[in-house]
């Protein structure tokens, strides 16, 4: 398969760091062909070991003085927004960087977080790789099926190809919904898209018992996390907890409210959402009961290194009131 040169679209919470291996003594040079063929065996083999000798193949490499790669996406800033382009948003940090390299002014925009990130990623348009609209929303037809196709590398496979380490930290939004839980498949997670390494949390919430106390953390796509943490610690024995949200615009997509938490009936905490995800949590948010066996929500020491992090107790009854 022959991938052809990537041309970044977007400048843009995925983070990629390619870290260069440098000085190894074997450096193989970059191709435009990816994936490499396996190595050709060099040595001889006779009839015995004694006379028979293997090369160890060269470790790949990118090339000497190949630099380290960061690609920074900020959603939800436009273009025009910061004054290294022209805007009113004073980023000096920006303007240092710029003013030590390129600037580019043509701006494909697609507006909204997945194809951007895909445009990004790919260096095509959006729609060849899937991503016309958010994977939430995800349909059946070219062009909008979130699924990214084998025959469009992406920048981080062409680096790691070329013997990068490659790492995405942050918000990803590129795997299909209904493929976001732990059975997978996992051919569109980012380590299966050329990272090596991923670290982030998605959208999802969680009502849990961390240290004797109450508490529900709501991650609005790993964009912002909300902790609504009870004033005291639960009694002992049987009680009933209650977690309870009122929309400020009931059925309006997005909308925010008002949260609470209840023990026994008495209100132990009080406070806002600003936003709520406007579609639907992905599948691998599930409704897990007793553990959290999808991705962490919350992204709290104790709770994380302990995923699934299981309840220690035994619950009784759970009760879902929409209305």
């Amino acid at each position: 398969m022959t991938y052809r040169p990537i041309a970044i679209q977007a400048a843009a919470s995925v983070i990629l760091t390619a870290v260069a291996l440098l000085g190894s003594p074997a450096v193989i040079v970059a191709q435009n062909a990816l994936p490499r063929p396996d190595p050709a065996f060099i040595g001889t083999t006779e009839r015995t070991l004694a006379g028979s000798n293997a090369e160890t193949p060269a470790p790949l490499r990118p090339p000497a003085g190949a630099p380290n790669v960061v690609v920074v996406l900020i959603d939800d800033a436009g273009f025009g927004n910061p004054a290294t382009f022209g805007g009113p948003v004073q980023t000096p940090t920006l303007d240092r960087l710029a003013a030590r390299g390129l600037r580019y002014n043509r701006f494909h925009v697609t507006a909204l977080c997945s194809p951007t990130r895909a445009a990004l990623l790919s260096g095509r348009n959006h729609h060849s790789v899937g991503f016309g609209m958010v994977s939430e929303v995800h349909s059946n037809f070219p062009g909008y099926d979130a699924h990214w196709p084998q025959s469009a590398a992406s920048l981080a496979t062409i680096l790691r190809d070329n013997g990068y380490n490659t790492a995405a930290i942050g918000k990803w939004h590129l795997t299909p919904d209904d493929e976001q839980g732990p059975a997978g498949p996992f051919d569109r997670w980012p380590n299966a898209l050329g990272f090596e390494y991923f670290w982030g949390f998605l959208g999802g919430f969680s009502l849990y018992v961390e240290g004797g106390t109450l508490r529900h953390t709501y991650s609005f796509l790993g964009l912002k996390i909300d902790d609504l943490v009870a004033s005291e610690r639960l009694p002992e024995g049987k009680v009933q907890v209650r977690y309870e949200f009122t929309a400020d615009t009931p059925g309006k997509l997005a909308t925010g409210g008002t949260q609470r938490l209840f023990v026994a009936g008495k209100p132990v905490a009080e406070g806002r959402l600003e936003h709520t995800v406007p579609l639907r949590f992905s599948a691998y948010a599930g409704l897990d009961i007793g553990q959290d066996n999808g991705l962490p929500v919350s992204p709290g020491k104790i709770y994380y290194l302990r995923a699934p992090f299981p309840f220690e107790g035994s619950i009784e009854r759970v009760v879902f009131d929409v209305r």
